[in-house]
């Protein structure tokens, strides 16, 4: 950090001194004082390292990675934290008991909102969980993870540098270009963490259309692969690429028909709702008008009521299992 020298004034013997002069003096001598107590106390955020830990750099890695990279192969390959020689492509978090944030950073890729880049990180967590987290990046920047990673077991990206897997939309996984660093985060980072809930497991949409770099692997023989390094269970990241169940809204529906999902909120601040719909497919229709559709979909959300609707039914155990109130 420069610190700016204020001017002080240059006092003589007989000199006139003016009410300038001592705002001047007094300007330049706070400074100073201010200047040798942030020198020796610092801010106040006390630092664990004095550099940041960078655990992966896409810059400085080994000759079989920099050739996934080279090559366009790069996107949907596991990265694991070393390869086949044994060479080391990530170091692990340093507190291995109550796990670190990660910060995540892209930069000097052509991104401009349209396409997006997704990291995909998956490891293990205070308490030993297996889990997965999706950063995605429509700019360069920093992200901050929302989990305290212990270990890392895995990452792998999308529309990063590229692979040539044109086989489920079409099109191959986008060479964005750029830099990616894995970092821990430093004390006292604010993390843009503004979803208080969701239910994003049916389906997962950051797998949907998952492309990985051999074209002979699916997605979930890449997941057994990262859970069976570490003797892990696939199906504890909960990834779901498809739903394990549709309910059919019928036109015209005259029974009175509604469908509902419940959730439990912390908090009487909902800001956004978002739902998955679909439309079937008329075969009846005329070219080009299969899946028009007219109409009006009405949407409610209803509290959950903390009392049971007749005196004799079973009391639930639990907020959750209580009927939705008749008002909206």
């Amino acid at each position: 950090m420069t610190r700016p020298i204020l001017p002080r004034v240059n006092f003589f013997d007989g000199q006139e001194v003016t009410e300038t002069d001592l705002d001047v003096e007094q300007e330049a001598w706070n400074e100073t004082v201010a200047n040798a107590v942030d020198l020796v106390a610092g801010s106040g955020i006390e630092k664990e390292f004095s550099t940041q830990a960078v655990l992966f750099d896409s810059s400085s890695v080994p000759a079989s990675v920099q050739t996934l990279i080279t090559t366009q192969n790069f996107d949907g390959e596991p990265i694991f934290p070393a390869d086949s020689f044994s060479q080391v492509i990530f170091t692990q978090p340093s507190n291995t008991s109550e796990g670190s944030q990660l910060e995540v950073e892209i930069s000097g890729s052509t991104l401009d909102g349209t396409p997006s880049l997704k990291v995909y990180i998956f490891g293990l967590i205070f308490g030993g969980a297996f889990v997965q987290e999706v950063l995605k990046f429509e700019v360069n920047e920093s992200q901050i993870t929302r989990n305290y990673f212990t270990q890392i077991v895995s990452f792998m990206t999308q529309d990063f540098r590229g692979n040539q897997n044109t086989t489920i939309t079409g099109v191959a996984s986008l060479n964005s270009g750029g830099r990616l660093r894995i970092l821990e985060s430093l004390p006292m980072t604010l993390e843009r963490d503004v979803i208080m809930a969701e239910q994003a497991s049916e389906p997962n949409m950051d797998y949907v259309n998952f492309k990985p770099a051999t074209l002979s692997k699916t997605l979930d023989i890449l997941l057994d692969e990262i859970a069976d390094t570490e003797s892990l269970n696939e199906d504890d990241l909960k990834i779901n690429v498809t739903a394990t169940r549709t309910r059919e809204l019928p036109p015209n529906d005259s029974t009175g028909l509604i469908i509902g999902q419940k959730f439990q909120a912390t908090t009487n601040n909902l800001q956004k709702v978002s739902m998955l719909l679909s439309v079937s497919e008329n075969t009846l229709a005329l070219p080009g008008e299969e899946f028009d559709w007219s109409g009006d979909i009405v949407v409610g959300i209803r509290k959950l009521q903390t009392t049971t609707t007749c005196p004799t039914d079973t009391v639930p155990g639990t907020d959750i299992e209580f009927d939705q109130s008749q008002l909206h």
